[in-house]
């Protein structure tokens, strides 16, 4: 299943937002193997990840290594590891919940 991101990254419970510069270039997508794929502003992404009774935790990320001035992808793997549950809303939209409380991913 391939996912894209919407017009936010993740809205933390400080009401801080982080907004993509280009929010068709950074997608998940996730496999029945346990392993996931990434793209990024900069480069793509993979690793594992667990999923079980809504709750996910990504593992063992590799990034490719090109550097690009001003990219978002530290961000990204950020929020993807502080990542603790999951749900999915009617709209089919995939919603990542951060540890502790801290906020949302959203991807459409």
């Amino acid at each position: 299943m391939k996912i894209g991101l919407p017009g936010s990254f993740a809205v933390y419970s400080d009401r801080k937002t982080i907004t993509p510069k280009d929010t068709k270039a950074f997608t998940i997508t996730f496999t029945k193997d346990d392993t996931f794929s990434a793209t990024t502003d900069c480069n793509n992404a993979s690793g594992k990840y667990v999923s079980k009774d809504g709750k996910i935790s990504f593992k063992d990320a590799a990034v490719t290594l090109k550097y690009c001035a001003d990219s978002q992808e530290s961000d990204f793997m950020s929020l993807l590891n502080e990542s603790e549950s999951y749900l999915f809303t009617s709209k089919g939209e995939l919603v990542l919940n951060l540890a502790k409380d801290s906020g949302t991913v959203v991807f459409k």
